[in-house]
């Protein structure tokens, strides 16, 4: 990742992250491009929840878009190369005491190399509650048991409109090879 030849104070290729949530973009400062790479960058998204919701406790649960993550290197010559991505699951946070977490993201390459990963973020990620809807939090915890169960439902969802997808195709191709 980072050139040998390159002389202290010499330009180098640097990296920046980019996070997009509900439409909200924003991006780290460029770093420069070294292995065990430290970044300490906040990033700060405010959620809006479906008008249905009043954004407490299990209706937060509804908003299923992750935070996308893009790991970007910018080159001397300012060509910019998307080395990979990654999608933050931020609803875990609303089962934790405190609505704190810490874990790490795999990040994974594009084009034909969006199965292997390119590298792990580290993350610390907070959701700051308003009064009222922490205490209805503390009233009303979310579990572990009702997380993994809203996800099981998007995933059988997902699954559902894949299936319905496929037939709808293969009946489609059928009439048209008919024709």
């Amino acid at each position: 990742l980072q050139s040998e030849d390159l002389l202290p104070g010499t330009p180098a290729p640097t990296f920046s992250i980019h996070a997009c949530f509900q439409g909200q973009r924003m991006s780290s400062a460029d770093l420069p491009c070294l292995c065990e790479l430290e970044i300490q960058h906040c990033f700060r998204f405010f959620l809006s929840a479906p008008s249905q919701c009043d954004k407490r406790g299990p209706d937060m649960l509804s908003v299923s878009e992750g935070v996308s993550l893009a790991l970007v290197r910018r080159e001397l010559d300012g060509h910019r190369v998307l080395i990979g991505t990654g999608e933050l699951e931020w609803r875990r946070v609303l089962t934790e005491r405190g609505h704190a977490l810490e874990g790490s993201l795999e990040v994974l390459g594009v084009g034909t190399e969006a199965v292997v990963p390119t590298g792990a973020l580290e993350y610390s990620l907070r959701i700051n509650l308003s009064p009222g809807d922490a205490a209805f939090l503390r009233e009303h915890p979310i579990t572990k048991q009702l997380f993994d169960t809203q996800l099981g439902l998007e995933q059988a969802r997902r699954a559902e409109q894949l299936s319905l997808f496929l037939i709808y195709s293969k009946q489609w191709w059928l009439e048209y090879s008919q024709m």
